[in-house]
């Protein structure tokens, strides 16, 4: 068996769990963390997103739980742009949904929320 070539790898979202996080300013925001099954049946806890930002720079970001002013998910959020990028319409619809994910710099994997390839992140 020889290296694998391969950077990303695809996980399936089987839960969504939301973690209250108080901030230094005392409020407390709410972010989701996805709760994954790789191939080989290891679970991972992810709660960041790779995005392109404002620059089309490739970065990773929370998926904070941010609503806008009609109470829905704003569609401008990281966890707003993984709804969009899968086609769903709630949180609840993201469980069962194939995604890809790639490390980050610590190792750790985050999920995508726009198609990327392996040449993004050489």
């Amino acid at each position: 068996m020889g290296l694998g070539k391969k950077l990303g790898q695809n996980v399936t979202i089987s839960d969504i769990k939301e973690i209250d996080v108080p901030q230094k300013d005392g409020r407390i925001l709410t972010k989701a963390i996805f709760v994954c099954e790789s191939k080989g049946g290891r679970s991972l806890n992810i709660d960041e997103g790779w995005v392109k930002d404002f620059k089309g720079s490739l970065v990773h970001q929370a998926f904070w739980v941010t609503t806008d002013d009609d109470g829905q998910i704003s569609k401008f959020s990281t966890l707003g742009k993984l709804m969009s990028h899968l086609e769903v319409e709630t949180i609840a619809d993201l469980i069962g949904k194939e995604v890809r994910g790639y490390p980050k710099e610590n190792g750790f994997t985050v999920i995508c929320t726009t198609d990327l390839s392996d040449d993004d992140f050489k």
